[in-house]
């Protein structure tokens, strides 16, 4: 939920607190509640092939892959292939 506020009304200054230069203060606000909803994808784990996927992950040459690379670039890279698989 996300609320959005368009305006304060009705301010009104109580006066001073009892030994103190702080003034207490009342207002209302006018806003209005914003509902998102989000799609989300669901991966049904137990169908998958986890003999195949981590025999293809035991195929790359990882120390190959990100030797050189940058930590940005290196996680781009595990990213595609984790999305081929």
């Amino acid at each position: 939920m996300r609320r959005i506020i368009f305006a304060v009304y009705e301010l009104k200054d109580l006066g001073k607190f009892p030994g103190s230069d702080h003034n207490a203060l009342t207002w209302k606000l006018l806003e209005k509640c914003v509902y998102e909803s989000t799609e989300r994808s669901f991966y049904d784990y137990s169908k998958a092939d986890f003999e195949s996927i981590r025999r293809e992950l035991q195929s790359i040459n990882w120390n190959e892959l990100f030797s050189g690379s940058s930590v940005e670039l290196g996680c781009l890279l595990f990213k595609d292939y984790q999305e081929l698989l």
